[in-house]
């Protein structure tokens, strides 16, 4: 495993993002999405230098992990499902901050 060196600025910016992303998916129906899901991971990271959420999921179409990174520069989110021994499974680009939650719900 590769360690990346994150500064407490990064750090809080990642937790921001997160924060944010998380709002955006749960909206008015509160964490109860995240239930569905069976979400029992709810984190945050630098991935592929994006601020990211980080969810541990076992939905009915993945069981597994599901990045939500921004890509600040297109002010847009990637989402990234990933397997259990994390190789990258799909990857949705360019996806607006109104479509995040539909986007997951979707593929979860």
């Amino acid at each position: 495993m590769m360690t990346v060196n994150v500064t407490k600025e990064q750090l809080a910016h990642c937790r921001e993002m997160a924060a944010a992303a998380i709002r955006s998916i749960t909206g008015k129906d509160g964490k109860g999405i995240l239930k569905n899901w069976k979400c029992s991971t709810t984190s945050y990271t630098l991935y592929n230098n994006m601020p990211t959420l980080v969810l541990k999921v076992a939905g009915e179409q993945h069981q597994g992990w599901v990045f939500v990174s921004l890509e600040e520069g297109k002010d847009g989110y990637v989402i990234s499902l990933l397997n259990e021994d994390h190789t990258l499974k799909r990857a949705v680009i360019d996806v607006e901050k109104e479509t995040v939650r539909q986007v997951l719900m979707d593929n979860i």
